[in-house]
């Protein structure tokens, strides 16, 4: 066999590697949750919530609601999305608990989302 016909043979081998389906996890914490579910979680468990952010409280921390309730989120600048937007507009928020018990005289003290992600959901 020529190094033709082994490179052809190889090169199909891993083009089909490569096509290979993504892993989707089916844990709990891939979909989405009420705010009223997230304050049950334990501490730094995942969660995915989608609310609007009413209010900032202090830098990086502000509150988010949903027809369940309000929870404290942590949001670094560098993962708040770039297209602007107001308190009307529903954001996804993926993350998880933080418990700390931090006492700063505010919502955020003992309950609170820290963000690893946050994008705009788009209307449909």
């Amino acid at each position: 066999m020529s190094i033709f016909k082994y490179s052809l043979v190889f090169g199909a081998f891993f083009i089909t590697l490569g096509a290979q389906a993504e892993f989707v996890s089916s844990k709990k914490s891939d979909s989405e949750m009420t705010i009223k579910a997230a304050l049950e979680l334990k501490d730094k468990e995942p969660v995915v919530v989608v609310g609007k952010i009413t209010k900032e409280i202090r830098s990086e921390k502000f509150l988010v609601v949903d027809s369940t309730g309000e929870i404290c989120v942590d949001i670094d600048k560098k993962i708040m999305p770039t297209e602007k937007f107001d308190e009307t507009i529903n954001i996804k928020i993926s993350g998880e608990i933080d418990k700390d018990f931090k006492l700063n005289g505010d919502q955020c003290d003992k309950f609170k989302i820290d963000a690893k992600s946050v994008e705009i959901v788009k209307s449909k």
